[in-house]
């Protein structure tokens, strides 16, 4: 009959007392706190709120989020699921905006034939009825479309992967700690098993987006 207040970073035991082992704990309570010029929002997480990557992935192809958001959200599925066949190839090259798609593994390093990159459009189709390579392509290469792209999102996860987006063929160092987070620490997604839906959570710090916007001018 006590009330325990906890503030963590780490969301292991959010899943505990509102997922796993809820009914343990008596009226459990948790919220994700975020701050955005001095002001702090609490989020509140409930059961439904905690997802397996894969339910992430599915929620944001669901979702209206720009077509390029997708293909990020449906690699990183590939990518968890350990399927890096032909469709996880062709959106990496896309990503990378390379015009001529390469296969490239552990042991290869050579242009994808005209059948595997036929494969993998078909079952990108089946999940983004709009893709084409070409299209994508071509707003890849424009940076004013990546811009409007990132202006508009609508929360800090989007506009992190726009910028690495627009930065892959760059080497844009504003600091050490802010390259590292841009460049790799987000990748910490995979270590979960259950996880807060970034397009809802402002997983992705304020502060991270605020120099992103210095480098592009925003």
């Amino acid at each position: 009959d006590k009330t325990v207040l906890i503030l963590t970073h780490d969301f292991e035991p959010v899943i505990d007392m509102i997922h796993t082992l809820a009914p343990n704990f008596k009226q459990p309570v948790a919220s994700f706190l975020s701050m955005e010029s001095g002001i702090i929002k609490e989020t509140p997480i409930n059961k439904q709120d905690i997802m397996t990557f894969s339910e992430v992935c599915k929620a944001n192809l669901a979702s209206g989020c720009d077509d390029i958001i997708k293909l990020v959200f449906l690699r990183r599925n590939y990518e968890v699921s350990g399927n890096r066949d032909c469709a996880y190839q062709l959106i990496s090259n896309l990503l990378h905006k390379r015009q001529i798609p390469l296969w490239i593994n552990t042991i290869e390093n050579r242009n994808m034939t005209s059948s595997e990159i036929a494969e993998a459009t078909q079952l990108i189709i089946n999940i983004i009825a709009n893709f084409d390579y070409n299209k994508i392509y071509s707003r890849l290469k424009d940076n004013a479309d990546l811009l409007s792209v990132y202006k508009v999102a609508s929360n800090n996860y989007e506009k992190l992967q726009i910028y690495r987006i627009i930065n892959i063929d760059k080497n844009p160092r504003p600091n050490d700690v802010i390259s590292k987070f841009i460049n790799e620490a987000f990748h910490i997604e995979n270590e979960y098993l259950m996880q807060l839906n970034p397009s809802k959570y402002q997983t992705t710090p304020r502060f991270i987006i605020e120099e992103c916007n210095k480098l592009l001018s925003v």
